[in-house]
């Protein structure tokens, strides 16, 4: 009897322990694992979200896939929310939140800023800098120099969506948004 108490107990000090010393080094769970490698969980509902809309107008995409990675940190470049950086050959593809836009953006800007980035970074989209004649930016792409506003909301987010994937080619180019 005291043989089988000892091994519950040496059971449990070890299940125990292995918990413990997983979440004391950070290490990620089974659970971040499954979603994208590399990438801040936080990013994760827009990175979905930026999938779904690609899939939705016939280009799927998939972004662990491509190696895209993302955190959220300080940039310290004023007025910049996000960067997205990449190798010559595309060998790497970064993306960086501002930690103080993140921590103050509403979550439909922040899908906007998240959705720019990764029209550099998935779909090689460079910045548009046209303005409607109500002075809003007509591309999700914008480099946000000038004198035009933003307009992503709720009502204008189908437009800027379709314009964002428009520069795909109809067979969703892979050439494009590949290595």
């Amino acid at each position: 009897m005291k043989v089988v108490e000892s091994l519950l107990m040496i059971t449990f000090l070890i299940y125990f322990g292995s918990c413990i010393e997983s979440s004391l080094t950070g290490e990620p769970d089974a659970l971040q694992e499954s979603g994208y490698p590399n990438v801040d969980p936080a990013l994760w509902t827009h990175f979905e979200s930026f999938e779904a809309a690609a899939a939705q107008l016939g280009y799927p995409l998939d972004i662990a896939e491509i190696g895209v990675t993302a955190q959220i940190e300080p940039i310290s470049e004023d007025r910049v929310a996000g960067q997205c950086s990449y190798g010559v050959r595309r060998s790497f593809r970064e993306i960086t939140i501002d930690r103080d836009f993140w921590n103050q953006a509403t979550p439909l800007y922040r899908e906007y800023i998240i959705f720019h980035e990764l029209g550099h970074c998935v779909l090689f989209r460079d910045h548009v800098d046209a303005c409607f004649a109500n002075n809003t930016w007509t591309s999700i792409m914008r480099s946000g120099h000038g004198s035009c506003f933003d307009n992503y909301t709720s009502r204008t987010r189908p437009y800027y969506i379709d314009e964002l994937f428009s520069s795909l080619s109809p067979d969703g180019s892979e050439d494009m948004i590949g290595p």
